[in-house]
């Protein structure tokens, strides 16, 4: 008779082994959809750009704020690298922010969206210069 009882516990292994949101989770989970580590997201559509850990000390600082040729501000978060963006454009030292270093437009992989500027060095490491305002998971950094 005793075969019979369930205690507690088992009761719910077994309604967590086939809860429908259990089983949902854990499919995306083994499909590497779902997102452990914290990210950094394009505001527009939620495509991951960069990570956390990825945040970049350039010129003694990690967050900077410049202002444009055309009187516009923008304050600038640095990464080491950031695989949701596409790199466009010609290298230019123009107006660049950082001295030494030539600029290219960083796009948005998923929407195609401005979202910040690609720094090349010809003897230093590249970075990413990403628009705060166009950045979500910022609280992560």
């Amino acid at each position: 008779m005793s075969e019979l009882l369930i205690s507690p516990v088992q009761r719910l292994l077994e309604i967590k082994e086939t809860n429908p949101i259990t089983l949902f989770l854990e499919s995306l989970e083994r499909d590497g959809l779902l997102e452990k580590d914290p990210v950094i997201i394009c505001r527009h559509c939620d495509e991951t750009l960069t990570r956390p850990e990825l945040v970049a000390v350039i010129n003694d600082n990690t967050h900077h704020f410049f202002t444009n040729p055309s009187g516009m501000g923008f304050e600038v978060i640095c990464f080491e690298s950031a695989d949701g963006c596409v790199i466009s454009g010609k290298p230019t030292d123009f107006f660049t922010w950082f001295p030494g270093f030539y600029w290219q437009y960083a796009y948005c992989r998923g929407c195609a969206h401005h979202i910040g500027w690609y720094y090349s060095h010809p003897e230093k490491q590249g970075f990413f210069g990403l628009v705060a305002e166009h950045l979500l998971g910022l609280e992560n950094i």
